[in-house]
Parts: C-alpha cells; sequence; structure tokens
C-alpha cells in the first residue's frame, strides 16, 4: 500500500504542492473557480471537558472596499450555573487597506481543492481522546462559489505528525488563530473586560443573531452524527432557541428599585458577585446617596442595610454613577437606592 507520503512527493514534484490541497494541480479551474478571495468565515466548534461543555466561535472577514470587516463571535451557554441558556457576543473591528487575501497570504483559499482536502483529512481520522480542543469549518467566497472545509480535531488526524508530512494542509488550523493575532492582538477578547467592554460585546452579539438565525454560517458546522440519531443538519438556530438577549456575564445584576424615578448620564448595574450565584444568595441592598446638584456625580453613599456578600460589587458600580445635573434634591437631601438581587437564570427570547 502506497503511503501518504509518497502520494505527497510525487505530487510535489510535479506540482510543487500537495494535490489534496490545490485545485490548480487538477487542472480543472475554470474562469469562475479563479475568482479571487472576497471573505472568508472560520467556525470553530470547541469541546470542552469542564462545565459548560461547549462554545462556538465565528470569524468573519468580509471585504469592505479597500479594506477588511472582521467580526469575532462566541457563541455559548451563559455560564455553568445557567448551561440551558446562551448568549451571543461580538467584536468587530476595521482593517484599513488589509484585503481578505491579505490575512492569510500562506494560503489561497480559491485555489484550494475542497473535496480532495476534505476525503483526505476523514481518511486521517482516527480515535482519539478529546479534552478540551475544537473541530473546524472554514467557507470561503470565492466570486460565485464557496470553498468550504470540515477540519476534525487536531488529535483525530494527530496535528503535529501532520505539519511534517504536508505542512500546507496542517496549515489550516492555523488561520483562526492568525487572522485574529491581527485583528485584536494577544488580548483575551471575551474575557477579563469592564463594564463597558462587556456591555459592548453583548450589544454587538445582538446585532449578528439575525445573520445566525438566518443559517449565514451554518456551512462551516460539522454534523455529530455519532451522537445524534437521525442525524440533523447543524445549524446555529438549534442552539439561539435558548438565547437570552444581550446580557452575557452580567445577565444577573442588582436592579435599581427606582430605576423608573431617576435619570442617568452615566449607569452602571452591579455585578451578582459570584460567591452569591454559587450560594445562590439574593436580598436587597438599602442605600442613601450623596450627589453633586453642579455635576450628578455620586459624592458619598451609605450602606443601610443588606447582605455583605453584595457590598463590594454595589459600591464599585454606584460609585460610577452620574446623574443629570439639576434633577437631584438641591437641599442636601440623601437620595434613596434599592438595589435588588434575584437569584436565576435569565429567560429566552421567544424567536
Amino acid at each position: 500500500m502506497v503511503g501518504a507520503s509518497a502520494r505527497f512527493g510525487g505530487v510535489a514534484a510535479r506540482c510543487g504542492v500537495a494535490l489534496v490541497l490545490l485545485a490548480s494541480c487538477t487542472g480543472h479551474l475554470n474562469a469562475k473557480d479563479a475568482q479571487r478571495l472576497t471573505g472568508f468565515y472560520v467556525v470553530s466548534m470547541v469541546t470542552s471537558d469542564a462545565s459548560p461543555f461547549w462554545y462556538h466561535y465565528v470569524l468573519d472577514v468580509r471585504e469592505k472596499g479597500r479594506d477588511s470587516i472582521v467580526r469575532y463571535i462566541r457563541i455559548a451557554p451563559m455560564d455553568g450555573m445557567c448551561a440551558q441558556v446562551t448568549t451571543v457576543k461580538a467584536a468587530i473591528v476595521r482593517l484599513a487597506g488589509v484585503s481578505p487575501s491579505d490575512l492569510i497570504p500562506q494560503s489561497n483559499l480559491c485555489e484550494i481543492d475542497a473535496p480532495a482536502v476534505n476525503r483526505e483529512l476523514q481518511r486521517r481520522v482516527r480515535t482519539a481522546a478529546i479534552d478540551d480542543s475544537a473541530r473546524v469549518g472554514i467557507v470561503a467566497s470565492c466570486g460565485e462559489r464557496s470553498v468550504i472545509l470540515h477540519l476534525p480535531f487536531p488529535e483525530q488526524v494527530k496535528l503535529e505528525r501532520l505539519r511534517k508530512a504536508a505542512p500546507q494542509l496542517a496549515g489550516l488550523w492555523d488561520i483562526q488563530n492568525a487572522v485574529r493575532g491581527r485583528a485584536f492582538g494577544s488580548v483575551q477578547v471575551f474575557y477579563d473586560t469592564t463594564v463597558d467592554q462587556e456591555e459592548r460585546l453583548n450589544r454587538d452579539g445582538e446585532s449578528v443573531v439575525p445573520e445566525l438565525l438566518g443559517g449565514r454560517f451554518d456551512a462551516g458546522l460539522l454534523a455529530d452524527c455519532a451522537q445524534k440519531q437521525p442525524c440533523e443538519s447543524p445549524a446555529f438556530r438549534h442552539e439561539l432557541q435558548t438565547y437570552v438577549g444581550p446580557l452575557g456575564e452580567s445577565g444577573r445584576e442588582g436592579k435599581l428599585a427606582q430605576a423608573q424615578q431617576y435619570r442617568f448620564s452615566r449607569y452602571v448595574a452591579p455585578k451578582y458577585p459570584a460567591l452569591a450565584m454559587q450560594s445562590r444568595i439574593g436580598g436587597t441592598v438599602k442605600l442613601n446617596l450623596t450627589v453633586d446638584t453642579a455635576t450628578g456625580n455620586v459624592r458619598d453613599i451609605k450602606v443601610v442595610s443588606g447582605h455583605p456578600i453584595f457590598r463590594s460589587a454595589v459600591l464599585d458600580a454606584v460609585a460610577l454613577w452620574r446623574f443629570f445635573p439639576g434633577e437631584v434634591p438641591r437641599n442636601g437631601e440623601d437620595i434613596p437606592a434599592d438595589l435588588v438581587f434575584e437569584w436565576g437564570c435569565p429567560t429566552p427570547i421567544v424567536k
């Protein structure tokens, strides 16, 4: 039986690249196939051995004139305690003067013989232990056609060994990290965020939900027929049946009882402390606030009552509040503020 490396070597002598990777070696490229890359997206289906056990990421690149719009989207359970509801977050940047092909110069996706690549990868799949890993789908827009690649878990193809035998083929797993690093740097986009960053991620996530529901990225998903019978065509709308809106990690937060009475130029909701969530503790924290009538800034916060477990989160948030100047008492009276913490998972939005 002829080994894979021997077959690659023979092709490399004729074409300079692996036959399974480049369609140009087949001699079947036509004018339509030769269209340039106008956009692509990468779907990562993460499997974890820790709760909540799954995440989906979409890295979407679209041509916009001479620039590229890059959207990084995270679809995931809210957290381990509310794994039955789904959140969507997104970060969006514009890369000036950068085309989609500039982002992956090492791989011309429009020249890839996708059916051959997918067959070759499936041929290489072996049984492997999967703890924290991801399967990947890549969909490239090449004129009027699409190139669709489905990459198995790297453990199933012994990726490091594949890098030596077929480096161009193995390089497909690197596209997402390379583009994400170019667009967003080394920061963890969805973690260790400020209150303002978290709000923006959730609002931008809400803006991409219609595309997810409409099937815009479904071609990048891989069916998991081994675990689901009968096997359904994978679709993001299945996960989004439990979407809870632009809540994210700040979905559980203290609610201001007087929200209808006051107007703020800046309002920050206190996050539900992790220890209180784990202990399923709720309650009301009563405050008296002294507000500067000229600026609307909170000058002093007095805690009247409430469980101590909420104190730090409340003080941190309320210190950032800013009322509209002129809409607070001018005679030095304290303003009451009752922040109510109710433990529970958000209710999915009905679609």
